[in-house]
């Protein structure tokens, strides 16, 4: 059996997917619209402040020193470090790239294995 669809079907099938599509984005839009709400009511109740109280002082008899941070003292121009003894002076004049190896084209098992000592 065969179907077919003339310029009317066409127009129907047309109209009726642009009016699916329209509900299903305004369905969006008011469900949207509901979670933004009710975001917003719940947003007061997510953090609530508390006060809090001073720390307690203790009396400077006690024996135990609070630790009090000192500033930094500013250091001294230092003589510059110079490398190791045993290590060469670092020069790119005649630095050489890395070799990639070649492929090998149509490798068989016994060529890829490890030779044998």
């Amino acid at each position: 059996m065969r179907f077919e669809i003339k310029s009317g079907g066409v127009a129907a099938i047309l109209v009726g997917i642009a009016a699916l599509s329209g509900a299903v984005f305004m369905l969006g839009l008011l469900a949207g619209y509901d979670v933004g709400r009710e975001s917003q009511s719940s947003a007061a109740q997510v953090a609530t402040a508390y006060p809090v109280a001073a720390p307690p002082v203790e009396p400077a008899g006690t024996g135990t020193a609070a630790v009090t941070p000192t500033p930094a003292a500013p250091v001294a121009a230092a003589a510059p470090v110079s490398p190791a003894p045993h290590v060469a002076p670092l020069t790119t004049a005649n630095a050489v790239a890395p070799r990639r190896p070649k492929p090998i084209a149509h490798a068989t098992a016994s060529a890829a294995a490890a030779p044998s000592d």
